[in-house]
């Protein structure tokens, strides 16, 4: 039994408006930044604008992304294209570690050999603009992450989370530069490399764990079995499995009915058993298989132990 869910207008919305105002505010700091990097020869501003690149880059990306994930499932590919978004996550790890190793290379040279910075007014004023844009962007994709659970939406919303970090050290080491304390440059740009870094390995973890069909956490799980067992006329639950293709949730799940039910009355339980899990997922596509529990021990020997779950006691 199955039930499909669809891509609903308002998702697609929110995803459609989040991708153009990551690329717009990420274009535009991209253009800000680069003026202000020629101006000061600054190594904290150029690991902002390095940055801010790879952002550029990272919702361009997106963009791609999210579109494809609009796509219904199609002969070719009959549970979705949802995993678009993940593979769109993997690839921005890549260019964020990317990033990440050069600037940790140009800092730590900057760092052992300290150079003069200039326009330090005008380089810092930049640098709070990007901040101030950056806080109202994240407003604005916490809301759309709310709406969709867009992993896509998650990564570029991880970008711009070490933005705000790398803005203010960067305006940081341009004041401190402004009274003679160069070193500072260097060691900001080598602070914000690490953390880009540690972005890219937490957007890569994120993103395997999608494609590789990782489960849902466990106590979201917990609660399904718990859910379908307290049903009124099911004795048991067995073999759930679940997994994530973009904003959908793939739940099955076996439920266990007396031998004497007909077909209709099983058929009747796997419905409601259906309809209580949509309550606790509701971007879900659920499985549900019947079992007569007199083969329930013959199939406990063929499923794994993570799956079993606890049967429970039969309910009245």
């Amino acid at each position: 039994m199955e039930t499909a869910k669809h891509m609903t207008p308002s998702r697609e919305r929110w995803l459609r408006q989040a991708t153009w105002a990551s690329i717009s505010t990420a274009v535009g700091l991209l253009v800000m930044k680069t003026a202000a990097y020629f101006a000061t020869d600054s190594v904290a501003v150029l690991a902002s604008l390095a940055d801010s690149l790879m952002d550029a880059m990272a919702s361009a990306v997106n963009f791609w992304a999210v579109r494809v994930s609009f796509r219904p499932a199609d002969d070719i590919h009959s549970f979705g294209h949802g995993k678009a978004e993940a593979l769109s996550g993997l690839g921005q790890s890549l260019l964020v570690a990317g990033s990440g190793l050069w600037l940790l290379y140009e800092s730590f040279m900057r760092l052992i050999s300290p150079r003069p910075m200039t326009q330090l007014g005008w380089g810092m004023g930049v640098m709070g603009i990007a901040v101030i844009a950056t806080v109202v962007l994240l407003a604005f994709l916490d809301k759309a992450i709310a709406a969709t659970g867009s992993t896509a939406i998650k990564a570029d919303a991880l970008h711009y989370r070490t933005d705000v970090l790398s803005n203010l050290a960067a305006f940081a080491a341009l004041a401190l530069g402004y009274w003679g304390i160069l070193w500072v440059d260097g060691l900001v740009g080598l602070a914000i490399a690490l953390f880009v870094l540690k972005s890219a390995l937490d957007i890569a973890r994120e993103s395997i764990g999608l494609l590789m069909d990782a489960q849902l956490p466990g106590e979201l799980q917990a609660e399904i079995f718990h859910t379908v067992r307290g049903i009124a006329g099911i004795l048991g639950a067995h073999d759930l499995r679940t997994r994530r293709s973009g904003a959908t949730v793939f739940v099955q799940v076996h439920i266990e009915v007396p031998d004497e039910l007909s077909l209709l009355e099983a058929h009747a339980l796997a419905d409601k058993a259906e309809a209580a899990i949509m309550k606790l997922v509701p971007e879900a596509e659920v499985f549900i298989h019947v079992d007569p529990s007199s083969v329930v021990p013959q199939e406990l020997k063929q499923v794994p132990d993570f799956a079993q779950g606890s049967r429970g006691p039969p309910k009245a």
